[in-house]
Order: C-alpha cells, then structure tokens, then sequence
C-alpha cells in the first residue's frame, strides 16, 4: 500500500468503539473509549503474528490531532501496526504531554488496556509486541514497554527526564495540566530514568548526542548510573544504548530509518542471542551509524532536499 492509498485510509471519520466491544473487525481508523477517555488510533491488520505499536511524537503546540506517524514503515516489518496519538496535547494545547493525561488518570495506563485487549483478540502474547517511537512518543514506549512484560521497544532520541525537557519552560507544563514536578506521588509519570533495571522487556534507547537536548538527557542518564557514555553499542545494565553523534538538518530527527530499525530489532531478537552484545552486533552497528551519517549529510547537503522535508515538516505530513 502506498502513502496515498494511506492517507485515503486515515481522512476516513473513526469508527467510535468502546474497549470491551472491540473485535477483528474493526480495522483502520478507530476512536476507541478506555474508561470514558477516547483514544483516537489506526489500526493495519497482518498475516504476521506480531504487532507494533508506534506512538505519534508531536512536539509543538497547537498542531492538528491526531496526526500518525511513520505510517509508511507498515510495508517494512512484517506485522500488524497500531498507531495512536496523545490526547493529553488536544486537551491541552500544548506539546508534548508525553500521553500524560490528568492527575487522577494515567493515559498510559489506560493504552497498556488497549494493547492487551489487541494482543487477545489476536491471539498474541507480550512477546509478539514491539513499540517503536522518538523524542516524547519515545517515552511513551518505554513507560508501556516495562509494564508490558517481555515486549520490545526500540526508542529514538527518547526524553528520559521529563522536568529536565521542560527545564526552561516549567510552568507551562505544570499549570497546563495543574500538576507539580515536585510531586512524588507522580514520580513514575515523569522521569523513567531507571529503564535500565527493566530485565523483563527487550529495550533498545538510541540517542544522537549531536542534539543538544539529546545530549542533555543522556549527559543526565549516564551520570545517574555513575559511568561515561561512548560512541556506538553498549550496555547499561540490562538494557541497550546506542549513542550517535550525527550531524543533519535537524540532529534530533536524525533516527534510524525503517531499514535500521528491522535490523537493530533483529540483533536484539532470540535468534541472535537476545541481549547479549557481541563484537559481531557492535561490528554491524557501527556500520550502521556510518551509513546514517552518510545518509542525513546528504540531506543536509541538498538544498533542494533539505527544503523539501523542511516543508513537510510545517505541513505535518505523515511520516
């Protein structure tokens, strides 16, 4: 399926369902209620007994909702793709809420819901599941990733920290959604810096410290954990990081593309030895990370290119 054959499926009106009534009949865009919050979601059957889950990672106010991202990488993994988008930003106008939702109701607990009753209906377990995301949608995954014991989640560019995202702008964030940063009852809901200890789920976090606010998050990151982060695989406790330091247009939208990523879930897969790292899959990261530098300067080199995706980017196209 195309983009175009895409879009025509996502300006369709959301078919309304509540949680409970949902059935493999209800395929592309649903708007599906979770304990009275309406989620507004597309969904793209498989043959394939896998399902991704990507979370929209918008992160300017005031854009339209929904908006689905990286629609297009359905025609590059093979599986079912679930996206969804954050409310919590249409209540707020404001971006990004990381899928916040109010003080007394965790969206992300609420989309944890969802998920599992997709994975019944399919007949799949946690270990049929994979998030993909970035930046605050990057969150997002890891946050859903840990409590949905033995998923894969591979995470771009991912705020860790979320008071340190909002270090400048504090106040919009708090009185926007009429909570504290300091507020210890919220703890979990704001930073997800301990994601290292997860020894249930497969995590892979890739950050390109040529950003400066990626830089900042793992400067804080790897300062919590006491050591100095290098350049290309390693791990942190049970957990992978990938550091980059790539160079492009906009460095915190230099990710890895469809094709990477089919392949940096693979090395983490049983088959390779799940999460062990061996001088084979540093060998073939790091050979990964030259071909997007490559990639990402010639971008950055092509003006006609670069103008290109810098309208698409103030278009809000799908990615």
């Amino acid at each position: 399926m195309n983009k175009d054959e895409f879009k025509a499926l996502l300006i369709q009106s959301p078919k309304e369902i509540a949680l409970d009534d949902l059935t493999t009949d209800d395929i592309h865009r649903l708007r599906i209620t979770v304990r009275a919050t309406a989620f507004e979601t597309f969904f793209m059957p498989s043959g394939h007994k896998k399902l991704y889950v990507i979370f929209s990672a918008v992160g300017r106010d005031r854009r339209p909702y929904p908006i689905f991202q990286r629609v297009t990488w359905y025609e590059s993994f093979d599986g079912m793709f679930l996206w969804i988008d954050d409310p919590t930003r249409h209540e707020t106008n404001i971006a990004p809420t990381y899928y916040f939702g109010t003080k007394d109701s965790n969206y992300l607990e609420l989309i944890c819901e969802m998920i599992h009753k997709f994975l019944d209906i399919y007949g799949l377990s946690c270990k049929d599941l994979v998030f993909i995301s970035s930046s605050n949608g990057g969150f997002a995954a890891l946050w859903c990733s840990r409590k949905l014991y033995g998923s894969t989640c591979l995470a771009f560019n991912p705020q860790l920290n979320v008071p340190l995202h909002y270090r400048k702008v504090r106040n919009k964030f708090e009185h926007a959604l009429s909570v504290s940063f300091d507020d210890e009852s919220l703890r979990e809901r704001f930073y997800i810096d301990n994601i290292d200890k997860e020894s249930e789920s497969k995590i892979c976090i890739y950050s390109n410290v040529k950003s400066p606010s990626d830089k900042i998050q793992m400067d804080a990151f790897f300062q919590k954990n006491g050591i100095e982060y290098k350049y290309g695989l390693q791990k942190v406790n049970n957990i992978w990081v990938i550091i980059a330091n790539i160079d492009a247009v906009d460095t915190h939208l230099a990710q890895p593309t469809p094709y990477v990523s089919r392949i940096m879930e693979r090395l983490m897969s049983d088959e390779w030895g799940g999460m062990e790292i061996s001088p084979q899959k540093i060998e073939i990261i790091n050979a990964l990370l030259e071909g997007m530098k490559d990639y990402y300067l010639a971008l950055k080199n092509n003006k006609k290119l670069q103008n290109q995706i810098e309208l698409l980017n103030k278009q809000n196209d799908v990615c």
